[in-house]
């Protein structure tokens, strides 16, 4: 089976298979009535899930019956009927997309010299762009790109009179390469945090964008609150220790939910929970909390309902933080309810996981390590969770050679791969570090532990953090 054909297919959705169906079924789209044979046979397949295992030799006798078998035949006609979905999935978008249409049809009636209907149109797309509350990265730049056809439609006219469209067009395209420049500057320092400090990247005009932001901080918190919203996120990426930035990004995005539409939303939240997740560390019982309640609001705002998947790291995250405040009955609803989302990928050795993180917080540690036993993982994020997990139950019942033996394993492994795993390595070490300790402390007790447990406390690079210092406590009330 063609990789390209295969991609495709295992992409498309029930309904969009059929809308395919419709759009190869138009002579406007397509007049080759092989690929729409190709169609019928392929979704068949596709329905019966044995696209796989359909040879090549028998697709082509069921294209081209009788004929003799000629794979450069079959590799045109699978490489037209992909090439026909790229462009179905195309036009799918830019259907779904009104603002790409209309800009797309003003455009062209400008070109036309269409002027009653242009000036219709582009006034009526003009008004929508103008009038909403909170602007995403496409609406400035698509605003400038109408105000320039404005422009363009009567250069001379535009060009002897005051008429605004000049600057609106230039104000927007400022206000776009500021909140793109913003948003790419999020993913490249939380880049950057997840892998290590070496990373070296250069933020050109950020600072500029930063000063900027603050020189117009009233205008922009009333006008353009994604941009702010994004501008404090910068400020929580750059300097995490001044709380108070995050304290405000919270406020505001609370008191402006209303005006940002859902996707942005999310993606707000996201960066929000990413912040008080990696803040957990710092202080624990605060900052669970935090992620806790960004996961509900997502959750009451329908925001995992509505993905297609969800990423399995999310979906580790979130159980994890409801098993940490004894919300063992949300997490499990969580598990039944979204389990199906995983990417079929990682759903097995995900919900094992997770199983075995519920059954460790409920303390039934020999069934959590049924649920680790014979697990699969390249991933170097799975092998290090399941055996940090691993680690933890062999701890808790005290079964210290089996303990000694995934502690070996794993500093095997950090030697092995110590140049991709980033941060990973140092608070993994570190969580090795003080399980050592654990262990002889149980074996030898020490007259250290309350100068170990200031040490753990002001420790920001440590797995499991509030799970060592809860068995630092116990045995502190032991010794």
């Amino acid at each position: 089976m063609n990789t390209k054909l295969a991609e495709i297919l295992n992409s498309f959705s029930s309904k969009e298979l059929n809308e395919l169906g419709k759009f190869l079924g138009s002579p406007y789209f397509n007049n080759n009535t092989k690929i729409l044979q190709l169609y019928d046979i392929l979704k068949k397949n596709v329905k019966a899930n044995s696209v796989l295992s359909l040879s090549k030799e028998k697709l082509f006798a069921k294209v081209f019956p009788g004929e003799k078998f000629s794979l450069k035949k079959l590799e045109l006609l699978i490489s037209g009927f992909v090439k026909k979905s790229n462009l179905f999935l195309a036009l799918n978008f830019i259907n779904k997309d009104d603002t790409v249409m209309k800009l797309a049809m003003i455009r062209k009636l400008r070109e036309k010299k269409l002027t009653k209907n242009f000036n219709s149109e582009a006034g009526k797309l003009r008004k929508i762009l103008m009038n909403k509350k909170a602007r995403n990265i496409e609406d400035y730049l698509n605003l400038s790109l109408t105000e320039q056809e404005i422009i363009i439609s009567d250069q001379y006219k535009f060009f002897l009179s005051k008429n605004t469209s000049y600057q609106n067009s230039i104000d927007n395209l400022d206000y776009y390469f500021i909140l793109k420049k913003l948003t790419q500057a999020v993913f490249i320092l939380n880049h950057k945090n997840e892998v290590g400090s070496e990373l070296k990247y250069e933020l050109r005009f950020l600072r500029e964008i930063i000063y900027f932001v603050k020189q117009n901080i009233t205008e922009i918190k009333r006008k353009h609150p994604v941009l702010y919203c994004y501008y404090l996120i910068i400020l929580t990426l750059e300097n995490p220790m001044r709380q108070e930035n995050y304290a405000e990004l919270k406020d505001y995005v609370l008191l402006n939910a209303g005006k940002i539409e859902e996707k942005l939303l999310w993606e707000i939240l996201i960066e929000m929970e990413n912040y008080a997740d990696s803040m957990v560390k710092v202080n624990r019982e605060n900052y669970v909390r935090e992620v806790f309640e960004i996961y509900t609001i997502l959750e009451k705002r329908r925001y995992f309902r509505n993905q297609s998947f969800i990423n399995h790291f999310d979906f580790l995250n979130t159980v994890t933080t409801g098993l940490l405040l004894g919300n063992h009955r949300w997490a499990q609803k969580f598990i039944n309810l979204y389990k199906n989302k995983l990417p079929k990928d990682f759903r097995n050795i995900t919900l094992n996981l997770v199983n075995a993180e519920m059954e460790f917080f409920k303390k039934n540690y020999r069934s959590a390590l049924g649920y680790l036993n014979n697990l699969n993982y390249d991933n170097y994020y799975f092998y290090l969770r399941i055996k940090v997990l691993t680690a933890k139950i062999y701890y808790e019942m005290n079964e210290l050679e089996a303990l000694i033996y995934v502690i070996d394993a794993m500093k095997h492994y950090l030697r092995r791969h110590e140049k991709i795993l980033g941060r990973y390595i140092g608070n993994t070490r570190n969580f090795i570090f003080y399980i050592n300790y654990l262990m002889k402390f149980k074996q030898k007790p020490r007259d250290d532990l309350a100068v170990v447990k200031e040490k753990i406390i002001r420790r920001s690079d440590l797995i499991s953090k509030e799970w060592v210092l809860e068995k630092i406590e116990e045995l502190d009330k032991g010794s």
